[in-house]
């Protein structure tokens, strides 16, 4: 059986906390997606998405697949 949490001011003013709720939502996805096209911008441009990954498999000799596969190692690789 799952218990259920209630937080006193959620109970006392919900529209209140909610409307705090979906604005700090709304603020974080904004940043995201805001970040995510500059990202996006920055290393692709207007040449598509893979285009670094196309330009590395020119030069090392591998396919793009093996070259966004070697760009998640490294990446990973941070995280530990």
């Amino acid at each position: 059986m799952s218990t259920i949490y209630r937080c006193n001011d959620c109970v006392s003013k919900p529209a209140t906390k909610m409307t705090r709720i979906l604005q700090t939502f709304d603020q974080l996805h904004s940043k995201i997606r805001d970040t995510l096209a500059k990202k996006n911008n920055d290393y692709a441009g207007t040449k598509g998405e893979f285009h670094n990954f196309e330009q590395a498999s020119l030069i090392a000799g591998v396919t793009v697949e093996q070259g966004i596969l070697v760009r998640l190692q490294d990446k990973i690789s941070r995280l530990g």
